[in-house]
């Protein structure tokens, strides 16, 4: 029910609240101009370009180096893991005493008589929005991984050695290779966790941020206390396509794959 009333909200308009197919495209254009929702849009796009293959690929080293460390495992596996658990509340306590204008970096800038940065209002913001993502769920990813692994028999590297194979040959036609569904399950739990990162920025910098912090989140947000019902009606059923073409690509390519196409 609450999915039909966001639906019908698209076919309306603020001034006249008859459904029609013409408000839809109206609704639809009026987003699309938005300054601040083609601002959002770049954002995420440009957050998810980075920190997808970043998480990907230290989630992964992650996991293959614990695999060969033998003393205190399980310490070193809840430490990374630490970092999902701890509410978010502590987490943005601890970056902002690390990057706000008064925080460490800055106070480390000026012991070295070196120019201070406000790095949530710089060209760094970004990268330290992924810096927070890596590091809340690189541990999720990184148990994900050594699961996969683990279930590859031993015998397909034994096999390999005797043959001749290297390490590197080892790593991408046994362990890439058979561990195919594990890195689809992790892509795809990347991508749901990637929207989750809206909380510690929003904590960060508020209902405004710089330009450059500025999400969809945000846009939905603001829409909604607004209470400009059909820019946010229009922005989530995008949000919520392009989230499922996405995960409707993945399978597809995950299929072709496994088929061998």
């Amino acid at each position: 029910m609450p999915f039909m009333v966001n639906v019908s909200y698209c076919f309306t308009l603020a001034e006249n609240d008859s459904v029609t197919p013409l408000n839809l495209f109206r609704n639809i254009g009026h987003v699309f101009t938005s300054y601040s929702f083609q601002l959002a849009l770049k954002n995420n796009a440009l957050f998810l370009l980075l920190a997808m293959p970043a998480i990907i690929i230290v989630s992964f080293l992650l996991a293959l180096l614990l695999l060969r460390v033998t003393v205190s495992n399980a310490v070193f596996r809840t430490a990374f893991f630490m970092p999902l658990v701890i509410p978010t509340a502590a987490t943005i306590i601890v970056f902002q005493i690390l990057f706000e204008q008064s925080g460490f970096i800055n106070h480390v800038l000026r012991v070295f008589n070196m120019n201070t940065v406000d790095f949530l209002d710089s060209r760094y913001s970004l990268l330290i929005m992924v810096i927070i993502y890596v590091w809340k769920y690189c541990g999720y990813n990184m148990l994900l991984f050594i699961v996969g692994i683990n279930a590859i028999p031993k015998e397909y590297y034994e096999a390999a050695k005797i043959d001749g194979a290297g390490k590197i040959k080892c790593m991408y036609y046994i362990t890439l290779k058979l561990i195919k569904s594990t890195m689809f399950f992790v892509i795809i739990m990347s991508l749901i966790n990637s929207f989750k990162i809206f909380r510690e920025v929003y904590l960060l910098t508020g209902d405004y941020p710089s330009e450059r912090l500025y999400l969809l989140q945000h846009y939905l947000n603001n829409n909604f206390r607004n209470f400009n019902y059909q820019n946010l009606s229009i922005a989530s059923l995008m949000t919520f396509t392009f989230v499922m073409l996405i995960l409707g690509f993945l399978y597809l390519r995950r299929n072709r794959i496994e088929k061998g196409e």
